[in-house]
């Protein structure tokens, strides 16, 4: 677990942070980890096209 004495020092160590779609997560992380590499669950996006899918034209 990092607290927040220690999260500078284990922040570089984080390469990967998985997140949904929402914009905030992206953000914050962005803000705290510039360094990771952002993943989206698959989850998320097969919601995301369903939705997308379902909607009338």
């Amino acid at each position: 677990m990092v607290t927040s004495a220690d999260a500078p020092l284990r922040s570089g160590q984080v390469r990967v942070v998985a997140i949904d779609m929402c914009t905030a997560f992206k953000a914050a992380v962005r803000d705290s980890l510039p360094h990771a590499t952002l993943l989206v669950g698959r989850f998320h996006v097969a919601q995301l096209a369903n939705t997308a899918l379902d909607e009338d034209p």
